[in-house]
């Protein structure tokens, strides 16, 4: 491309000067022009073509191995990009599993410790109810044993008072063998 300007500069100006003269179209200096302009364009193809030719094939191949690299690299991208999304789908099929098993532990040990504070709360109710009956039990008998000394009392003052001295001395002495046979 760039011989083709240089060439039509170099015709151009030559008709131009010829023009502006006022003689006539310089035939033969043209024609010298262009032979010359054939020759060395004859010249640089005879000269230059082998090494033009191994300056490209040298090129082609370079951008053939380079273009094989690149292809290489590409591939193994998406393969890498592949195998990333995988292992992302793997993980989130994990994660959604992982959270769905705690759920479900969570729920258990709910259960678990509900059933657990309710037999403990049962267990805290029973002791209590135990201790509340042992409680009045014993307050009842501490009644019992009070009134009973209350009535004995009583009943001794309303005896001695009603009984003779004999007489109680016989009832003593009955109780006293009563008490021995019961032993």
């Amino acid at each position: 491309m760039r011989l083709l300007v240089i060439l039509s500069f170099l015709l151009t100006s030559d008709i131009t000067l010829a023009a502006g003269g006022g003689h006539g179209i310089p035939w033969p200096t043209i024609t010298a022009q262009v032979v010359n302009v054939i020759i060395a364009i004859a010249l640089l193809i005879y000269f230059l073509r082998k090494p033009v030719a191994e300056l490209f094939v040298g090129r082609v191949e370079t951008f053939d191995a380079e273009f094989k690299k690149a292809q290489a690299q590409k591939e193994e991208a998406e393969n890498k990009r592949n195998e990333i999304n995988s292992k992302l789908k793997q993980l989130k099929v994990s994660a959604d599993q992982s959270i769905l098993e705690a759920k479900e532990q969570a729920k258990l040990n709910r259960e678990k410790l509900l059933q657990e504070t309710e037999l403990a709360a049962n267990k805290m109710i029973s002791d209590s109810e135990a201790k509340v009956q042992t409680q009045l039990n014993k307050i009842v008998g501490d009644l019992k044993i009070e009134i009973l000394g209350q009535a004995f009392d009583r009943a001794r003052d309303g005896l001695s008072d009603n009984i003779s001295q004999p007489e109680l001395n016989r009832l003593k002495q009955e109780f006293i063998k009563n008490i021995q046979v019961v032993q």
